[in-house]
């Protein structure tokens, strides 16, 4: 459970923002996400200039940055969540414009956009952080944002079927 970590719950740090980030397009990179993820889709695969996958922003702070569980150096690490095992409960995108491209740069900054908690039958008390990422072109426009909710709960759930339930675990 997360009593040992101490997680600092402060609503204050609503509104906390990371340092920006650059995030480079890489040509390479985004080919091989969308030969991980099985993309035909041929915008994905064009050898000229292929579009970037939504779910390339996913990665783009273990890449090129940082997370909430791995905030490096960084204002988010007064949260308290260095190496947590969180739950993803929500993720999202949104495009303003054209998907960008294979060979441009963004700027990206993740910012805590809420913070709130609930308590579970099975997980007890669950703290819930959402966080944004923003990534503006080279004109400081607005291109993306990626949303996330991770949630830590007091105790995990055995799932069924889990080690925990006494399914053998094979290496």
């Amino acid at each position: 459970g997360w009593a040992a970590m101490q997680p600092n719950f402060d609503k204050s740090f609503v509104g906390l923002t990371g340092p920006a980030f650059g995030v480079l397009l890489e040509h390479g990179r985004i080919g091989e996400l969308a030969r991980a993820t099985y993309s035909r889709h041929p915008a994905y695969l064009r050898p000229d200039a292929p579009l970037m996958p939504a779910t390339f922003l996913a990665s783009a702070g273990y890449a090129f940055g940082y997370t909430l569980e791995r905030p490096g150096d960084t204002p988010l690490k007064s949260l308290g969540l260095e190496n947590a095992s969180t739950l993803d409960a929500e993720i999202g995108f949104n495009f303003y414009g054209e998907l960008p491209v294979a060979g441009a740069s963004l700027t990206a900054t993740t910012r805590i956009a809420d913070m709130f908690e609930k308590t579970g039958a099975r997980a007890g008390r669950m703290l819930f952080w959402k966080a944004v990422t923003d990534f503006r072109d080279d004109s400081g426009r607005l291109a993306a944002d990626f949303f996330t909710t991770s949630v830590l709960p007091e105790r995990m759930p055995a799932m069924k079927g889990s080690h925990a339930s006494g399914a053998r675990r094979y290496a």
